[in-house]
């Protein structure tokens, strides 16, 4: 398929053509080019528009879909109509003390604009992916943290060290915890799934063997189709102590068993009210109707539904029915630090529990995707590799095609430093124009990505741009162009003169 469009080219190519000793190719952009530029990328802003629009299921996918539109639309049409204006700019840039070479670097670059925009395409893609995937990430950390900042009260967590740990923290600890003299509050939180049940599944269920997780087997009601969801089961009278949720419709103490809190945004989504009975299937116990006895403003990101620990506990598989945090806030006046040593004391013995004031819970808490980065720019770095060795290819070609130019050259007083130093200077002039391209599209698809992405919560997102994280990408890509030019470099500074002029 990639080779289609050189083969068409090459069959329209005049014969006569092939008789000259230099061929530099002044087309302008075809129609057909022109057109199909204009479809992609009136069709992708289109499709960018109804994601953003919150059109259809999934939004997100209308903005992928536009964003792979612009993208070719900018190889395509975009990328060869400014290429020659923005070679010269940057040959200029570049040329503060570089001079003739430089000069003549920028001029290589522009004359062929189609070239140049096809080289740097490659590279362009690469960084728009690692622009957006570090923007969004950015932005998700930032989120994060603020909710943690705003709206997590308690000044230490204990909590299980990793999700292996699932099931470590001792029955006990929190009443330890909470007759710490220091202590004002300790709160619990459990992690579980339930399935949120239509009408229609319930009475679709059947009763079949099961095994649960913990691994026993016995009869209970298959799971029927639905939503499944994880839960937090806490304590109502200490659980709005350590975390604000902002605006709370309901009381505490109606949080007993058989009833839920619901994220007011969530509840409103899915049409419920407080005093609705909702359907659920518990894999322990089977279907129960939940009533809903509290709505509140905000969470903290790590669920939209609580359950009491009455209607948690005797529904939960004994996997899940065991703490995983418990929240700790210190009593006015108290030493916070000390209080800090007191829990390491109290989880010296329990190596998969660990002591974290609100600093490390949110660095805990964000790992993951730090970890999920790691892999995708490694994955991006090897995109960006093949797009620099595309630059390397293209000049490579390039210093075949201007044998007999190189040669003259030479001929009239550039020295082999200078010529060297011309080819660099191209090749970092096409990954320049490949990056800037990359980065201001990026950021423009980060910005309508998250704005997708918290179409329900708008005002709870927080974007970040990452402007030294940018700043590396941009600076690292026009050395590794001019790394991806030192072959090529090299092969033009050890033309024979004389060979080269007699060239054709």
């Amino acid at each position: 398929l990639s080779a289609f469009i050189p083969a068409l080219r090459s069959s329209k190519l005049p014969p006569i053509a092939a008789l000259s000793e230099t061929s530099v190719d002044r087309s302008d952009l075809s129609l057909s080019r022109k057109i199909w530029g204009g479809v992609l990328l009136l069709g992708g802003a289109g499709l960018i528009g109804l994601g953003l629009a919150d059109v259809g299921p999934n939004p997100l996918v209308f903005v992928g879909v536009g964003a792979a539109a612009v993208l070719l639309s900018v190889a395509v049409i975009l990328g060869p109509l400014i290429a020659s204006p923005v070679s010269r700019v940057l040959a200029r840039l570049f040329g503060i003390r570089g001079g003739m070479a430089t000069r003549l670097a920028g001029e290589n670059a522009a004359r062929n604009p189609k070239r140049t925009a096809a080289t740097a395409a490659a590279l362009t893609i690469g960084v728009t992916l690692v622009v957006v995937i570090a923007i969004v990430a950015s932005s998700i950390k930032a989120t994060f943290n603020d909710t943690i900042a705003n709206s997590v009260k308690a000044d230490y967590v204990v909590a299980t060290a990793s999700v292996t740990s699932l099931g470590s923290i001792p029955a006990t600890l929190q009443a330890e915890v909470a007759d710490l003299p220091d202590v004002a509050a300790a709160s619990p939180v459990r992690f579980g799934p339930i399935t949120l049940l239509d009408d229609k599944a319930r009475k679709d269920a059947a009763s079949e063997t099961t095994t649960t997780l913990s691994g026993q087997t016995g009869t209970t009601d298959a799971a029927p189709p639905g939503e499944t969801t994880f839960v937090l089961g806490i304590d109502p009278a200490t659980w709005f102590e350590v975390v604000d949720n902002g605006e709370v419709k309901g009381s505490t103490d109606d949080l007993v068993e058989g009833t839920m809190a619901v994220n007011a945004k969530y509840a409103e989504d899915r049409g419920w009210a407080l005093g609705d009975e909702i359907p659920v299937y518990f894999a322990a116990t089977g279907e129960q109707d939940l009533k809903v006895a509290m709505t509140f403003e905000s969470d903290i990101g790590q669920g939209d539904i609580y359950l009491p620990t009455a209607t948690f506990a005797p529904n939960m598989l004994p996997i899940f029915n065991s703490d995983a945090q418990i929240y700790v806030t210190a009593k006015d006046g108290a030493d916070v630090a000390a209080l800090g040593k007191q829990l390491d004391e109290l989880v010296a013995d329990l190596p998969t529990v660990v002591v974290q004031n609100l600093e490390e819970f949110t660095e805990a808490q964000t790992g993951p995707i730090n970890t999920f980065l790691a892999i995708v720019y490694g994955l991006l770095g090897l995109a960006i590799i093949i797009a620099l060795i595309g630059i390397t290819n293209t000049l490579s070609l390039s210093v075949l095609e201007r044998t007999r130019e190189l040669g003259l050259l030479r001929a009239v007083g550039m020295s082999r430093r200078q010529l060297k130093r011309m080819v660099r200077t191209e090749a970092a002039i096409i990954a320049v124009f490949g990056t800037l391209i990359g980065l201001v599209i990026g950021i423009i698809f980060s910005i309508a990505l998250t704005i997708a992405i918290s179409a329900d919560a708008p005002d709870l997102f927080t974007y970040k741009l990452p402007v030294t994280q940018l700043a590396i990408i941009t600076i690292v890509a026009a050395l590794a162009g001019v790394v991806a030019a030192w072959l090529p470099a090299r092969r033009a500074a050890k033309l024979d003169v004389l060979d080269a002029i007699s060239s054709v």
